[in-house]
């Protein structure tokens, strides 16, 4: 399923806007994958590494119905899982 990007804000397919901000809530992070994270050097100041992984990492966002969002940086497109069912 895909959601609808509104710049700060996914749009769930429950119709509930969820917004983006990382620093806000706690259903919001990032998924940093190995191989940046082996790119960053211990070297590099931590401000440094934080911005690389906050514009280079996809999102994900949990809505309250379950659905879970993750923004394709690079593309920009959202898809929406739904949780499992038993």
């Amino acid at each position: 399923m895909f959601g609808k990007a509104m710049s700060s804000w996914i749009k769930c397919t429950c119709g509930k806007l969820n917004h983006k901000n990382l620093f806000a809530d706690e259903k919001v992070c990032l998924i940093v994958e190995d191989d940046l994270l082996n790119r960053l050097s211990d070297r590099r100041p931590a401000e440094d590494a934080i911005s690389t992984m906050v514009t280079s990492s996809d999102i994900f966002v949990r809505c309250s119905c379950g659905r879970i969002a993750i923004e394709d940086k690079k593309s920009a497109e959202i898809t929406i899982y739904a949780p499992e069912q038993p």
